[in-house]
């Protein structure tokens, strides 16, 4: 069993990307150049413009609308085999019915893209789940939380490196104007906290009931990118009681399955929110420690002690159980409390010791608020502490945060991203793709800057490497 003391010596989630000349890359490479040639035919209001990544089942693909006045650019998925065995084609239609009609226009969801004119919607040849071979349109977004925390990680090791224990004041100017911060913010935390809350209330209480979402027919616009659906917990009735809950669960765990979207003008002015193609609560921990356990089989719960609604104390078998007690690491002392114990307690074994939605709703809710008071309180003593470098430490968190640590990591992984060469970019055969007309775009500019690492979508396992853009 793994102590407390043990850590922050599990495996840092970093990604390692290599490109293997297989068979599997052949195949896929022929499969790719032979949908770039059809989809031109078919669709030529969009141009190709690269590879975002290829799974063993399928492959995504980068297209830009052509006179978009806003140079929008959409991720197409495919299969890459044309003729799909039953339960393989029965499962990419359940995937295009769940985003396209159950999930449709959620705020937290990734979306569908509308890029046919046609009259009937059954004619359509992407986003339509009756076809043989099922094509998915979706909004195309820079990273994932998988890569965010890799490059996270990668600042501390930088740092480390070039710091090499020196105390703040005698560290070169040109080494401190390089680095970026190592860790994520309390505040952001709370924020992202409650983008996967709303989309977990998203899955239990769907716009559409699962009975009758089958029926649903899309509109033929985009105004769902524009104006989303906001996922509420319903009212109680007059009895006071809420709606059941669904029974919709996702099984894969994983921060590569959450893509993180764009700042707007609601409580996502500072950070972007969240989208999710799949979920698990237990990414909260990914993102709080940069880490995951090497071995899950060995990682056991273990009892903590958490504060409940009513001010009492009790005790809970957890999987999250690192975040809280006595041996608990200087670095993890830096986050709210009650941010570690919503954690801690969602990762219960007993599900009965987990919170509920409403509780969930109300103690993020009030998380966030007194972030925001306190950094209105202390702002400025926090920006003094951050400006002077007297033992201000950037690869620790703070209980009080100023708007420019906000700032800083809004800048460092956003705004000024690290860029991660692709080691199959070129390898393609992409040559016969034309010139590319220039047109603005928030994704990426057209002065050769890549923008976001776009393949961060997708697992680098050589041969058989799972395919985790929607699935």
């Amino acid at each position: 069993m793994t102590s407390g003391a043990d850590l922050f010596k599990l495996e840092p989630i970093l990604t390692q990307r290599v490109h293997f000349e297989t068979r599997g890359f052949r195949e896929a490479k022929i499969a790719a150049a032979k949908f770039r040639r059809e989809f031109r035919v078919k669709l030529p209001r969009l141009r190709y413009e690269k590879v975002l990544g290829r799974g063993g089942f399928g492959m995504v693909q980068l297209w830009r609308i052509l006179g978009d006045p806003n140079g929008r650019k959409v991720a197409i998925k495919f299969p890459l085999k044309e003729r799909l065995r039953f339960e393989d084609l029965e499962g990419v239609q359940k995937e295009v019915r769940f985003m396209c009609r159950l999930f449709h226009g959620l705020e937290h969801f990734i979306q569908p893209v509308e890029v046919e004119r046609v009259k009937n919607p059954k004619d359509k040849l992407t986003n339509n789940p009756d076809v043989d071979r099922p094509i998915i349109v979706m909004e195309a977004l820079g990273v994932n939380l998988h890569q965010l925390i890799s490059w996270v990680n990668e600042s501390r090791l930088w740092w480390r490196r070039h710091a090499r224990g020196r105390r703040y004041t005698n560290i070169p100017i040109e080494v401190w104007d390089q680095h970026k911060l190592g860790y994520i913010p309390n505040r952001v935390l709370w924020i992202w906290f409650s983008c996967l809350l709303k989309a977990v209330v998203g899955m239990a209480y769907p716009p559409r009931g699962f009975e009758t979402y089958a029926n649903f027919t899309p509109p033929m616009n985009n105004d769902h990118l524009e104006r989303p659906t906001k996922e509420a917990i319903p009212a109680p009735n007059e009895h006071g009681r809420v709606p059941v809950e669904s029974t919709f669960i996702h099984f894969d765990l994983d921060p590569r399955n959450v893509l993180i979207g764009d700042r707007d003008y609601t409580e996502h002015s500072d950070i972007p929110k969240l989208k999710i193609s799949d979920f698990g609560i237990s990414i909260m921990f990914n993102l709080i420690t940069l880490r995951h356990p090497n071995r899950v089989d060995k990682w056991y719960p273990q009892s903590r002690f958490v504060r409940i609604p009513g001010g009492r104390n009790t005790n809970v078998a957890s999987y999250g159980w690192a975040l809280l007690g006595s041996g608990v690491s200087g670095f993890l002392k830096g986050y709210d409390l009650e941010l570690r114990e919503l954690i801690c307690r969602c990762m219960a074994r007993n599900t009965n010791d987990r919170p509920s939605l409403g509780e969930l709703w109300e103690a993020i809710s009030t998380g966030l608020s007194n972030s925001y008071e306190n950094e209105r309180r202390f702002t400025q003593k926090a920006e003094d502490h951050m400006l002077s470098g007297k033992d201000y430490d950037p690869m620790m968190p703070h209980l009080i945060e100023s708007e420019l640590t906000i700032a800083q990591f809004y800048e460092d992984y956003f705004t000024k991203p690290p860029q991660k060469p692709d080691p199959s970019e070129g390898k393609w055969g992409e040559s016969d793709q034309g010139p590319t007309p220039v047109f603005s775009s928030s994704h990426g500019s057209d002065s050769g800057d890549p923008g976001p690492n776009w393949s961060a979508h997708l697992d680098d396992e050589p041969e058989n490497d799972r395919f985790c853009v929607i699935m």
